[in-house]
């Protein structure tokens, strides 16, 4: 895991849901990061830790996970 999506993951310990513009917002990371780690966090197979509301592998800003 890293840094970024240890970052990411202690955002839900104050929500149980959040958009992808909440965490981009208090994480301030740029747009190719924040698609990179929430990518690794909800749509990889093997490991994923975070649900979305939408199962496609698309992430825009009102995405809920």
């Amino acid at each position: 895991m890293s840094l970024a999506q240890g970052l990411i993951l202690l955002l839900f310990n104050r929500a149980d849901s959040l958009t992808y513009g909440e965490i981009k917002e208090a994480t301030n990371m740029d747009n190719l990061t924040m698609r990179r780690q929430l990518h690794s966090l909800s749509v990889n197979p093997k490991a994923r830790i975070l649900l979305k509301e939408s199962k496609g592998s698309i992430l825009i800003l009102t995405i809920h996970f």
